[in-house]
């Protein structure tokens, strides 16, 4: 978990300033400096051991939400670069189920089989001030994935074996992207 509000305070190399000082950082009177981060995300790990086969099933899920405003190029006179709003909040799930061994009827043969799927959304919105009113963006991606897959190392001698595998992956993913002026 994580939740940060600080204010974090930028350089510019725009910055016009009459004291010589590269270190002064000035900002637009209608300058809204906002920096607020919250992260949080958790994981399960469940594992049976079964003596000639394991299963494991992995589970996790996050999710971020950020929010920031700042005035870019540093200059109080003027509000030429500034960045009004910038959101994003993402979240995503995974699942993975696996099998493996290491005998297949009474042989030494090595295998591992298992299922794998993704699910993210992100939605991402920001306002860009560049020398005039600002444009705004919004942009929402989707992404979803499955997989299954197998491997299967069998030995011929003590010294000598062959290894074969397969994975066959499906993914979508989807964006819509919106440009206001």
């Amino acid at each position: 978990f994580l939740d940060d509000d600080s204010r974090v305070r930028h350089g510019s190399n725009f910055l016009i300033n009459l004291d010589n000082d590269i270190y002064t950082f000035e900002r637009s009177p209608e300058a809204n400096l906002i920096n607020s981060i919250s992260a949080e995300g958790t994981s399960l790990t469940f594992a049976l051991d079964r003596g000639d086969w394991d299963f494991t099933s992995i589970t996790a899920y996050r999710d971020l939400t950020m929010r920031n405003a700042d005035d870019v190029d540093g200059r109080a006179d003027v509000r030429s670069f500034e960045v009004d709003r910038q959101d994003l909040d993402e979240s995503q799930f995974s699942q993975e189920f696996t099998f493996s061994g290491n005998s297949i009827a009474g042989s030494r043969a090595d295998w591992v089989a298992g299922a794998y799927y993704f699910e993210e959304d992100n939605d991402f919105y920001w306002a860009l001030r560049i020398f005039a009113p600002p444009t705004t963006q919004n942009f929402r991606q989707d992404t979803e994935t499955s997989a299954v897959y197998a491997q299967l190392t069998w030995p011929f001698t003590d010294r000598l074996s062959a290894t074969a595998g397969a994975r066959y992956t499906k993914e979508k993913k989807t964006i819509d992207a919106i440009q206001y002026f």
